[in-house]
Formats: C-alpha cells, sequence, structure tokens
C-alpha cells in the first residue's frame, strides 16, 4: 500500500484522507519489488521512514544482490518515489526503457508506438 494511504496523517483539523492515481503505481513498484526478491519492499519501519523521514531507498540493496538492471532499479525507484507527484503515470511508466521493450515485443501486443 502507498505510504501516502497507509500512513496519511491530516495535516490540518478536518482534512481527509487524499490520494491519486499515483498510489496504484506504488503498489506496481512493491509488486515488482516482491517478484524479484521475494519480500516486501519495506516493512512498516522502513516505509515510514523513507516515507516521512526522507530515509535511503532501502529495496535498493535487495534488488542489486538479485541482479535487476540498473534500468530495473530506476524504475521501481521512479515508480515509489516518495512524492507521488514525481511518480510517473502509466503511460510514462510503459515508455520507460525496462518496460517499453517487454510489452513491445509481447505476442499478441498491438504495436502501438508511444508519443
Amino acid at each position: 500500500m502507498a505510504p501516502e494511504v497507509r500512513l496519511f496523517t491530516p495535516r490540518h483539523k478536518g482534512e481527509k484522507a487524499s490520494y491519486t492515481v499515483a498510489a496504484d503505481m506504488w503498489s506496481l513498484g512493491a509488486i515488482c519489488v516482491c517478484l524479484i526478491t521475494g519480500s516486501p519492499a519495506f516493512d512498516l519501519r522502513g516505509l515510514f521512514e523513507y516515507f516521512d523521514r526522507g530515509a535511503e531507498f532501502t529495496p535498493e540493496n535487495t534488488l542489486s544482490s538479485n541482479e535487476t538492471t540498473k534500468e530495473g532499479r530506476d524504475f521501481i525507484r521512479a515508480i515509489m518515489d516518495r512524492d507521488p507527484k514525481r511518480r510517473p503515470s502509466a503511460q510514462k511508466a510503459m515508455e520507460h526503457p525496462w518496460m517499453a521493450p517487454s510489452w513491445r515485443l509481447s505476442p499478441g501486443v498491438p504495436n502501438y508506438e508511444t508519443k
């Protein structure tokens, strides 16, 4: 679950939880980390440290030790950015070098050119 969803603390009295589809991009990153490493990207404490206190992106070492390419690590780091506004949209994520070749070469997928 994206940190802005899980750790939401109203900044002002009466403020309601608010998040966007960027939370879904975070979840995609969390799924990628779990599929590659077999472990969650963050435990709750690590998530809090990363999101609220600006700690380092802890999955980096685990991804490296599982032979994830630099492009793969860059992709996951981008979609799991602590700032939801800096996370790429689904369209932009598909254009990332780590993803673009995969979906373009998959059988049965129309050959759409991204702009």
